[in-house]
């Protein structure tokens, strides 16, 4: 069961609240692309407008979800990949591109929070031999693969009773999201952190109409505002942010030194979060009138990530029998997802298929298009009517 906790906002410090989204379908979806029994509940401060989950998960949920049962960074690969400039290029590599500027000079040692299986921390450690490098992960199966790779890693959660090494970098990527008390975790990197050293944060923002929103375990749901005003409460002075990478769209990157803390009410921002719900929602609605005018119809699903779960998990799509999920490389997923053959692109000259739905990121959707056309299927996008 969940703690009787009140949640504090906190980029405001506010403890109201208000319902944003409750779906009461009896599936969720978790960022590592699992479909699970639950029902989603999210609130927003109505003084700053960042997004929460209502529910408080106990220690002891926290521990096992993290521990035992989430399933992201625990494969023995890199977990996704971009396709951009005619390749595939791995997030570990795009992630170290864009954080290697903003690392403090001369720096050395590290340490990575949430580390996973250590496809980050490995790249550093390869680019900068006889420094240190350090790894702190929740998964058990994603330490020891990371202990595979010769990495140091360390199994277990950061909260205000773990004291964390004296270091000159921290990285928390797609971690302060999935925090429950963002206060102590922050106080441990502040005191980890050496004087001149430096925190670097990634996490999806709510600047654009990304799908995190329903990710059932992301507890935060910050616009980039939001997040240098967390921050700025905790003692960190955001030096550096960014929101238009140009392949990692929707992530932020929040480069931080130690300043005293200082009260740091945020930009109020009541819209992007409720944009992002409704332009979701709408994809939704639009997604389930086209299913239901296609009975019968041999669907298939280019795509096999993300965005086949989210609609797995929110449409009538999780009740129809689909007969293949299409992926530029199969083999770099396995032979299923969800239980649903992945195949690549041609696979669709056999003529098994009546039509294609793009259940994948709504940007590269009009390419995927063109590439399909030779094919004479059916093609449904659900961001076609979108103005």
């Amino acid at each position: 069961m969940s703690r009787d906790v009140q949640r504090i906002c906190p980029a405001c410090g506010s403890m109201d609240w208000e319902e944003l989204v409750h779906i009461g379908t009896g599936r969720v979806m978790t960022g590592d692309q699992r479909i699970v029994p639950g029902h989603l509940h999210k609130i927003m401060c109505p003084c700053c407008g960042v997004a929460a989950n209502a529910r408080v998960l106990s220690a002891e949920e926290l521990d096992h979800l993290y521990g035992d049962s989430y399933i992201l960074n625990t494969h023995g690969r890199e977990e996704h990949h971009f396709f951009s400039m005619g390749r595939l290029i791995p997030r570990s590599e795009v992630f170290y591109e864009w954080i290697l500027p903003h690392l403090p000079r001369n720096f050395k040692t590290l340490l990575e929070i949430g580390c996973g299986e250590g496809n980050v921390l490995a790249r550093f450690a390869d680019a900068f031999p006889g420094r240190s490098f350090f790894g702190l992960e929740g998964s058990h199966q994603a330490c020891e693969l990371a202990k595979v790779k010769g990495l140091s890693v360390e199994q277990g959660l950061v909260s205000g009773d773990r004291s964390l090494p004296p270091v000159d970098a921290i990285l928390a990527l797609n971690v302060l999201e999935h925090v429950e008390f963002p206060g102590p975790f922050l106080a441990a990197i502040h005191k980890s952190l050496g004087k001149d050293g430096r925190a670097i944060f990634t996490l999806p923002v709510q600047d654009y109409p990304g799908y995190d929103l329903f990710f059932a375990e992301h507890v935060w749901h910050f616009t980039s505002r939001h997040c240098q005003a967390v921050l700025a409460r905790h003692g960190f002075a955001t030096v550096y942010a960014d929101v238009t990478h140009p392949i990692n769209h929707g992530i932020g990157i929040f480069v931080c030194e130690k300043m005293p803390s200082a009260d740091a009410t945020p930009y109020p921002d009541l819209v992007s979060i409720i944009r992002n719900k409704d332009i979701w929602f709408t994809r939704f609605t639009v997604t389930d009138n086209w299913l239901e005018l296609r009975p019968g119809k041999r669907i298939a699903l280019f795509g096999a990530s993300e965005v086949v779960t989210l609609l797995l998990a929110f449409t009538s799509l999780g009740g129809r029998s689909l007969v293949a999920c299409i992926d530029e490389d199969p083999s770099r997923l396995g032979n299923r997802k969800h239980g649903i053959e992945v195949v690549a692109p041609e696979w669709l000259a056999i003529g098994k298929a009546d039509a294609v739905l793009l259940a994948i990121n709504p940007k590269y959707h009009a390419t995927v298009r063109e590439k399909l056309d030779k094919y004479q299927v059916e093609i449904f996008s659900f961001v076609e009517q979108e103005s």
